[in-house]
């Protein structure tokens, strides 16, 4: 997907099918109702564990702040991380 229709999506001035929306919360490793939940839902509710994690904590002020394209590279650099040994 263009960047350029990510930030139209982000910024609500497209709204992306449902099959687009199961390919973001593919990549996203999210189930569709996380994806499909509203913005003021989310923001009023913290994910489970992030607060109780000081630097999951932080992180999370960090993510919210990137682009999309930053976040999936940041989630792929995870993802290896996570499978060292």
């Amino acid at each position: 997907m263009l960047q350029v229709y990510l930030s139209r999506v982000e910024d609500g001035h497209t709204v992306p099918s449902l099959e687009r929306i199961e390919r973001f919360s593919a990549a996203l490793g999210l189930p569709v109702h996380e994806m499909l939940r509203s913005v003021s839902a989310r923001a009023d509710k913290p994910v489970d564990g992030i607060d109780e994690d000081p630097l999951l904590a932080l992180l999370s002020g960090y993510v919210r702040k990137m682009e999309a394209a930053d976040r999936q590279l940041l989630m792929r650099l995870a993802r290896c991380l996570s499978r060292r040994k």
